[in-house]
């Protein structure tokens, strides 16, 4: 049975295709329904959509519009729990790293 995903995207073109990603993805069609919703963390492959992988639903990150278009995920590994960015994460440096601290000199 083909299982459904969602995630939450800036774009629906921000989602490299043919490339290994990790993702946080929302599961639709879980086993035990009281697991409706619960975020995941994984390593996973997205294709335009075909008829043996999982399906990925995109959803506008700021009107929460999902996009017609379904995408194919094949889940490679699962890495925990959702996970949260900062946007300092994700550009690798941190305000203080912009910023050059130096002491006021003594008087």
């Amino acid at each position: 049975m083909r299982r459904e995903y969602d995630t939450f995207v800036s774009r629906g073109d921000e989602i490299p295709l043919n490339q290994v990603i990790d993702l946080n993805i929302r599961e639709l069609t879980p086993d035990d329904r009281k697991k409706k919703y619960r975020y995941r963390y994984v390593r996973a492959n997205m294709t335009e959509n075909s008829a043996e992988a999982d399906v990925l639903w995109l959803l506008s990150k700021t009107t929460g519009y999902r996009y017609s278009r379904p995408l194919s995920i094949n889940i490679l590994e699962d890495l925990g729990e959702f996970k949260s960015f900062r946007r300092e994460d994700l550009e690798g440096t941190t305000k203080a790293d912009k910023t050059e601290y130096e002491a006021p000199a003594a008087m």
